[in-house]
């Protein structure tokens, strides 16, 4: 009976000891943070409750999400092995919003791809250009009609208050509005009073006035144009890369409309492209011979025309044009595209070197000494600025068969643009419909179909 007994008791302790096993040390804790707090947790798509959360689990993966609203979503794998505690910890990131365009009609949408409203009524057809005032609480957008009779329009950011800022006036629609640096004016172009000529006019944000600013023979349909960073300066273009009718010269007049000067009377070829410095004090000429390559590069003007000067070295390569050329965040080098090699050099012509190879465009973090590589593979990678820190984002999101994209895309502009944060770029294909959002951090792409044009709110987005 005593044995018996004894076998009894053991066996009642190893059952209790397998259950203390099974259900203590085989069992994991997880642990769930966020900031804020007070945020929604799932596990395994379940809710279960709000942040700060804790549970005990049994061994195996499990899918944490965390959501709030207002902010970004965060997911994550936890993978329970035995008795031991895993942290799920975010910061969740605020949301940030799009202002896209489908079907005549304008949206805002979080970053989620979630449409949050839309913005006014219907217009009669797709806008051809979007872009917000200085201060994001205007949008400015521009209305396609036959032999290119475009209109003009403003509206607040909420959709409110839209209207016609141009009427009955022959708009180009091939050379899209600016904002005035101070956001109190809005700079475009229409046809001049006789053939071949261009009117660019100003509209006083106040008043709601049109004045004539210049107008200026030109045999090219088609004008690039920037104002310079006081506002004082114009400078003009024509553009007819993709026609090739002829050589181009670089025109610069004050924003009043007097002393309109030609800044290359002399040179034969092609303005790639121009603009100011960042401090306004000289401009930055990049320009293509094909008859005289040691022309071909990047100069700098001084604002009356003097002081011309080469920046970049002479380039036996006839096909070595440069482009997309960008100053650097303190405005001491600039960066350009070459051979499709990424190349920078000092503002004085010194230390011109390549960064990094296989780069078909580039853009500069608005914030951040970091730049993003978008290859010709369509990958997208990050470097720093001095080309150290690699890092691949994604793969060939576009697909390696999409050469209509590369076709294009210099002739519709650069698609792509940062969020305010600097996290996530936004990549357009506006004949195609689709739009891109790319997380910078994680590689996550984000597909949104039917949308023709797109482009962020703000740092700070409206409130519903």
């Amino acid at each position: 009976m005593k044995t018996k007994a004894l076998l009894i008791i053991f066996i009642f302790v190893l059952v209790i000891f397998s259950f203390f096993t099974y259900f203590y040390l085989l069992r994991g804790t997880i642990s769930i943070s966020s900031n804020p707090s007070n945020a929604n947790v799932y596990i395994n798509e379940r809710f279960v409750g709000t942040t700060p959360y804790e549970t005990k689990v049994f061994k195996g993966k499990y899918e944490i999400r965390i959501s709030k609203d207002g902010f970004e979503e965060y997911s994550a794998t936890v993978d329970i092995k035995g008795n031991k505690r895993e942290t799920v910890s975010s910061d969740l990131e605020k949301l940030k919003y799009l202002l896209l365009v489908r079907q005549n009609k304008f949206y805002k949408m979080s970053s989620d791809g979630k449409v949050v409203k839309q913005l006014g009524e219907s217009v009669d057809v797709n806008p051809i250009f979007i872009s917000f005032s200085p201060d994001g609480k205007k949008i400015l957008f521009e209305i396609p009609s036959s032999n290119y009779k475009n209109s003009i329009w403003i509206m607040d950011a909420d959709g409110s208050n839209r209207k016609n800022l141009t009427g009955d006036m022959w708009v180009s629609g091939r050379d899209f509005p600016l904002f005035f640096p101070n956001g109190k004016k809005i700079l475009f172009v229409s046809s001049g009073s006789k053939k071949d000529y261009l009117s660019f006019w100003a509209i006083d944000m106040d008043s709601m006035n049109r004045k004539k600013v210049i107008e200026v023979k030109s045999e090219h349909e088609e004008i690039r144009y920037v104002i310079s960073p006081s506002g004082s300066k114009i400078l003009f273009y024509g553009y007819d890369i993709l026609q090739n009718l002829g050589p181009t010269s670089l025109w610069v007049v004050d924003s009043s409309g007097q002393n309109l000067m030609n800044l290359t009377p002399e040179m034969n070829g092609k303005v790639i492209f121009a603009s100011f410095f960042p401090d306004g004090s000289k401009i930055l000429l990049d320009f293509f011979s094909a008859s005289k390559l040691q022309l071909t590069g990047l100069w700098a003007i001084d604002l009356d025309g003097k002081n011309m000067k080469k920046i970049t070295k002479y380039r036996e390569n006839p096909d070595s044009e440069i482009l997309s050329p960008k100053f650097s965040k303190d405005g001491k080098r600039i960066l350009f595209v070459s051979s499709n090699c990424l190349w920078s050099v000092n503002i004085n012509g010194t230390d011109e070197k390549i960064i990094k190879a296989a780069v078909f465009d580039f853009y500069l973090f608005p914030k951040g000494e970091k730049i993003l590589l978008f290859e010709p593979q369509s990958s997208l990678w990050v470097i720093n600025t001095d080309g150290t820190g690699e890092k691949q984002i994604t793969g060939d999101f576009l697909g390696e068969s999409d050469n209509t994209f590369l076709e294009y895309y210099y002739a519709f502009g650069p698609p792509f643009s940062f969020s305010p944060d600097e996290r996530k770029v936004l990549l357009t294909k506006a004949y195609m419909e689709e739009t891109y959002i790319v997380d910078l951090y994680t590689g996550k792409i984000t597909k949104l179909n039917n949308f023709s044009l797109s482009c962020w709110f703000p740092e700070e987005p409206l409130t519903n």
